[in-house]
């Protein structure tokens, strides 16, 4: 019984690491291009990527809808983007079959040192290993 406690807070840790190590899947139900403005409110000029850095957003047209752009936004600043969840860095996107994504609005933000991997196959699920691995 001394150590319950410590297995409380065990417990609760596994919890938030289990929470928190999940992959945002971005659902597109978006065609438009609007435009995506985000701009560090409180950033010194060394390191405007930090944790404690703060946001402004700005979408237009804000529909609440999550289109790609807004995916990528929000992977890539781990913001919440219209009607796109925050994303947590290993994230997916998926787009619609026989539908075409025209994006007008500009360069697209790929940073902080994130792979990013566009491909026409499958994602796999990377919490669930695979069978044909064959590295031990």
């Amino acid at each position: 019984m001394r150590h319950l406690g410590l297995w409380q807070c065990l417990a609760g840790c596994t919890l938030i690491f289990a929470a928190t190590s999940h992959a945002t899947v971005y659902e597109i139900n978006s065609t438009t291009d609007p435009e995506v403005d985000v701009v560090p409110v409180d950033a010194d000029n060394a390191a405007p990527w930090d944790e404690g850095t703060e946001w402004q957003v700005t979408t237009t047209p804000a529909d609440g809808l999550c289109s790609l752009r807004e995916a990528i936004y929000a992977s890539n600043y781990r913001l919440v983007i219209d009607g796109c969840e925050a994303g947590t860095g290993s994230d997916t996107i998926k787009l619609k079959a026989n539908t075409n994504y025209l994006l007008t609005q500009g360069s697209l933000p790929i940073g902080i040192g994130e792979k990013v991997v566009v491909t026409s196959e499958e994602v796999p699920d990377t919490d669930t290993p695979d069978p044909n691995d064959t590295k031990t």
